[in-house]
């Protein structure tokens, strides 16, 4: 029987207590309810007060009975979203906390790697779209309303087109990223990554590499480390006011992996923009992603109803697998 796991070997040259790593596989997710909180910072120029703060939390619950069936099956949760510390009080923050009821809870499909795939229960949301729209529509009026939800709907009544628009959200840019599977005898890859520079606007492609930290303790986590750089394209809005500017941005991602499940304990991710022609930064973004201890966010406290899982679940093929370019870079 082939083994699908992880290579873990003692090194003769390590201390007793450390563990040489060679390879990662594939995950292997338990049947624990997990919640992470989410901090994403915005910061603009080299000004180190924050210009926007997003805080919010992800409860992922893992549906199916063997762990070692495929695809791998997730339903996420999302609540306690806060802007600037504060509960959504802004018109576009509210409107953006209903938008999020409407898409979680939310099915997905991950592939042995932890690969997105595709989105399971579709046909829900579209199912809590037209109540979700109603409510808006009588709270809220104006051209910026009428832009978002007309936004929204063409994107929720097109599925490749949502699934596609999971990724403008940094979160998933990073979390459903696997770019610490498939790594070479050397534990290094390179690697593309895809990620939100700017809302509503084609995601940036960074070209890097990552490398696994081949020793790790009994009671750590397993670490990695991309880094990548990207140029930004003329057509970008960073380019307003900067006409034939270059301008470039890096990407550096750490990860601390669970020993057992290869999920993430912690993801720290930061992204800095600048003018090269200028010799300024434009601006940075901060992500941190820690996961809560178990008895603090019972899966309970991220449902209204009991939602019981689907019975078999098919996941059609893809014809293209657009959002992802993988290959990696360096630690």
């Amino acid at each position: 029987m082939l083994n699908f796991g992880t290579d873990i070997l003692k090194d003769d040259n390590c201390d007793e207590d450390s563990i040489f790593l060679k390879h990662l596989r594939t995950i292997k997710p338990s049947d624990n309810f997990i919640s992470y909180l989410i901090t994403l910072k915005y910061y603009e120029g080299t000004n180190e007060i924050i210009s926007k703060r997003i805080d919010y939390t992800i409860g992922i619950e893992y549906l199916n009975k063997d762990s070692q069936a495929l695809p791998h099956i997730f339903r996420l949760y999302k609540k306690e979203l806060f802007f600037n510390k504060k509960q959504p009080s802004l018109i576009i923050e509210e409107i953006a906390a209903a938008l999020s009821a409407v898409m979680y809870p939310l099915e997905i499909a991950v592939d042995y790697t932890g690969k997105f795939m595709t989105i399971i229960n579709y046909n829900q949301i579209k199912e809590r779209w037209p109540v979700a729209k109603k409510k808006i529509l009588k709270q809220y009026r104006g051209e910026t309303t009428f832009k978002i939800i007309k936004r929204f709907e063409e994107t929720i009544k097109n599925e490749p087109k949502l699934e596609a628009s999971l990724y403008n959200e940094i979160f998933w840019s990073v979390f459903y990223q696997p770019v610490y599977m498939g790594h070479k005898e050397e534990l290094k890859e390179n690697s593309e990554i895809l990620f939100p520079l700017e809302p509503y606007n084609t995601l940036t492609v960074f070209s890097g590499e990552t490398t696994i930290n081949p020793i790790i303790t009994d009671d750590s986590d397993i670490e990695l480390e991309y880094i990548g750089t990207s140029i930004i394209s003329d057509n970008s809005r960073l380019h307003i006011g900067r006409k034939s500017h270059t301008i470039t941005s890096d990407l550096n991602i750490n990860y601390g992996l669970n020993q057992k499940t290869y999920m993430p304990n912690f993801i720290y991710a930061t992204c800095n923009i600048y003018d090269d022609t200028k010799k300024e930064e434009i601006k940075a973004i901060e992500l941190l992603v820690t996961q809560q201890e178990d008895e603090k966010s019972p899966k309970s406290s991220f449902e209204k109803k009991q939602i019981k899982p689907s019975g078999t679940i098919t996941v059609k093929p893809k014809k293209r697998d657009w959002f992802y370019g993988f290959k990696k870079k360096k630690v």
